[in-house]
């Protein structure tokens, strides 16, 4: 099976801000009001594992969703 060459993945669905023009959050968002009180986030060991992966193979383009995606690539860097 090849590997894809676009990924999109959710980190997390928890955010504590509700702009409206989210495509996730926002009064017309794939999420708005789902969820509620129901938070998940992705584990660190898995978010390591997908990255080597990724750096592995060719990828044309990468969407992450979910949070604030630069508080992710700092997250990921300090863990590294």
């Amino acid at each position: 099976m090849d590997f894809p060459e676009k990924i999109s993945f959710t980190i997390t669905n928890v955010c504590n801000l509700r702009c409206k023009m989210c495509g996730q959050w926002g009064e017309e968002g794939y999420v708005a009001g789902k969820f509620q009180g129901h938070k998940q986030k992705m584990k660190l060991e898995n978010w390591k594992r997908l990255v080597d992966e990724i750096a592995e193979n060719k990828v044309d383009s990468i969407l992450l969703r979910g949070g604030e995606p630069y508080d992710i690539c700092r997250w990921t860097c300090r863990d590294s």
